[in-house]
Protein backbone atom coordinates (compact mmCIF):
# COMPACT_ATOMS: atom_id res chain seq x y z
CA UNK A 1 0.00 0.00 0.00
CA UNK A 2 1.27 3.36 -0.84
CA UNK A 3 0.50 6.64 0.77
CA UNK A 4 -2.68 7.84 -1.15
CA UNK A 5 -4.48 4.42 -0.51
CA UNK A 6 -3.45 4.86 3.63
CA UNK A 7 -5.44 7.97 3.27
CA UNK A 8 -8.02 6.69 1.24
CA UNK A 9 -8.54 4.02 3.57
CA UNK A 10 -8.46 6.12 6.93
CA UNK A 11 -10.98 8.80 5.17
CA UNK A 12 -13.58 5.81 4.62
CA UNK A 13 -12.85 4.39 8.16
CA UNK A 14 -14.13 8.13 10.08
CA UNK A 15 -16.63 9.32 7.46
CA UNK A 16 -20.24 8.66 7.75
CA UNK A 17 -23.27 9.00 5.72
CA UNK A 18 -26.40 10.51 7.42
CA UNK A 19 -29.51 9.78 6.17
CA UNK A 20 -29.67 13.17 5.07
CA UNK A 21 -27.09 12.72 2.33
CA UNK A 22 -24.26 14.70 4.44
CA UNK A 23 -21.56 13.62 5.62
CA UNK A 24 -19.91 14.06 9.08
CA UNK A 25 -16.69 12.84 10.98
CA UNK A 26 -16.91 9.46 12.91
CA UNK A 27 -14.88 11.19 15.81
CA UNK A 28 -16.74 14.22 16.01
CA UNK A 29 -20.11 12.23 15.95
CA UNK A 30 -18.83 10.07 18.89
CA UNK A 31 -17.00 12.90 21.27
CA UNK A 32 -20.21 15.19 20.63
CA UNK A 33 -22.91 12.33 21.67
CA UNK A 34 -20.95 11.40 24.78
CA UNK A 35 -19.90 15.22 26.06
CA UNK A 36 -23.46 15.49 25.44
CA UNK A 37 -24.44 12.58 27.89
CA UNK A 38 -21.57 13.50 30.61
CA UNK A 39 -22.82 17.20 30.81
CA UNK A 40 -26.46 16.00 30.99
CA UNK A 41 -25.32 13.84 33.99
CA UNK A 42 -23.29 16.37 35.64
CA UNK A 43 -26.01 18.55 35.87
CA UNK A 44 -28.14 16.44 36.67
CA UNK A 45 -26.31 14.93 39.74
CA UNK A 46 -25.29 18.72 40.71
CA UNK A 47 -28.90 19.65 40.95
CA UNK A 48 -29.98 16.84 42.71
CA UNK A 49 -26.79 17.70 45.35
CA UNK A 50 -28.52 21.22 45.44
CA UNK A 51 -31.45 19.35 46.79
CA UNK A 52 -31.62 20.18 50.96
CA UNK A 53 -34.34 17.27 51.29
CA UNK A 54 -32.01 14.55 49.78
CA UNK A 55 -31.15 11.95 52.34
CA UNK A 56 -27.11 11.52 52.54
CA UNK A 57 -28.28 7.90 51.08
CA UNK A 58 -29.39 9.45 47.40
CA UNK A 59 -26.58 11.72 47.46
CA UNK A 60 -23.79 9.19 47.43
CA UNK A 61 -26.16 8.14 44.23
CA UNK A 62 -25.33 11.37 42.81
CA UNK A 63 -21.81 11.69 44.13
CA UNK A 64 -20.99 8.12 42.26
CA UNK A 65 -22.50 9.45 39.25
CA UNK A 66 -19.74 12.39 39.71
CA UNK A 67 -16.98 10.19 40.25
CA UNK A 68 -17.94 8.09 37.63
CA UNK A 69 -18.00 10.78 34.64
CA UNK A 70 -15.19 12.72 35.93
CA UNK A 71 -13.46 9.48 36.38
CA UNK A 72 -14.33 8.41 32.50
CA UNK A 73 -12.85 11.93 30.74
CA UNK A 74 -9.90 11.36 33.10
CA UNK A 75 -6.57 9.63 30.92
CA UNK A 76 -5.15 7.11 33.11
CA UNK A 77 -1.44 8.80 34.70
CA UNK A 78 -0.15 5.24 33.24
CA UNK A 79 -0.78 5.84 29.95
Amino acid sequence: MDDNENKETLIDTNHWDSCCGKASDKRLLIFSANLCISLILMIFSLVRLCDDKLLNEEKATYVGFITLVVGIWLRSPLS
